[in-house]
């Protein structure tokens, strides 16, 4: 072979292999490196397990979730810690998200506002969605219910006022919810648990008040409280709810001989004991009345 041809193969191979990195080095990343390029972790679809999807994230949204999928539901579920997804990345997203069959998003204490929810809008594939901690409001949530198969939504600590809670009863397909007990009046809840459909309510940051609008209003939900300013005298009321599955004592170190005698008086009721409460969301809540 002579060396004027010798040249031109290596001259070929040398321009093969600069397209050939070219090419890879501008390849499209898929979704999931997506996501994991700005922290958050892609689960799907696979039948999930709680302890994977809410790692670090409160016990409440766990039972939340079983409730949702029951055993054996599949879910693309991602999850976003705090101070990774913006707004703008859910609208620049907006095809990829949609392009799943059941999807679950975790947002909780995110910088998310009305802005990036508008993602959302008519998608068809969302399921679930925990907006706790973020900055969406009344109008994020209305926009929220065209989304025609969101099964179940939590939104303690939002901007969402005891005004904008009433048009959850407007989402078609919701079966969960989750607030806090400052978005609770007695219509709002009234109308909520005049859903046949909603089988599950999550109340964080619940007081003595909160157990009395329940015990009246709510007998026959699956429900769960959490907080830390229950007394004795929610008692009374939180023994009626026969239908009451969870209560988890968060925030301050809690007594032990208040556990006792909240375990003692509510049967059947999972109460972890104070030093095994993986430390759910709450939002600071006045003094109970």
């Amino acid at each position: 072979m002579s060396g004027r041809r010798l040249r031109r193969i290596m001259i070929l191979v040398c321009l093969l292999a600069g397209v050939g990195a070219v090419g890879w080095q501008f390849a499209p990343r898929s979704f999931e490196a997506e996501v994991e390029a700005i922290g958050g972790s892609y689960l799907g679809p696979t039948p999930l397990k709680p302890s994977r999807l809410f790692e670090r994230t409160s016990l409440t949204l766990s039972r939340i979730w079983r409730n949702l999928t029951g055993a054996g539901g599949h879910y693309d579920a991602i999850r976003f810690p705090a101070g990774t997804v913006t707004n703008r990345w859910l609208l620049d997203h907006r095809d990829q998200l949609q392009n799943h069959d059941r999807l679950s998003l975790i947002l909780e204490d995110s910088s998310i506002t009305d802005e990036g929810v508008h993602a959302f809008r008519k998608m068809k594939c969302l399921r679930f969605l925990n907006a706790n901690g973020t900055g969406v409001s009344d109008t994020g949530l209305r926009s929220l219910a065209s989304c025609p198969n969101l099964e179940a939504v939590s939104i303690a600590n939002t901007e969402v006022t005891a005004e904008g809670v009433s048009y959850l009863a407007t989402f078609p397909a919701l079966t969960s919810v989750g607030v806090d007990a400052s978005q609770v009046t007695d219509e709002n809840l009234s109308a909520i648990c005049q859903l046949t459909a909603v089988i599950h309510l999550t109340v964080y940051g619940a007081t003595n008040k909160t157990a009395a609008q329940l015990s009246s209003l709510c007998e026959d939900k699956k429900l769960t409280l959490v907080g830390s300013k229950l007394t004795e005298e929610s008692l009374p009321h939180l023994i009626r709810i026969e239908t009451i599955q969870s209560l988890t004592f968060a925030g301050p170190e809690i007594p032990l001989e208040k556990w006792r005698r909240f375990s003692s008086a509510l049967d059947g009721c999972q109460i972890p004991r104070p030093t095994e409460v993986e430390s759910p969301y709450v939002r600071s809540q006045t003094s109970a009345d």
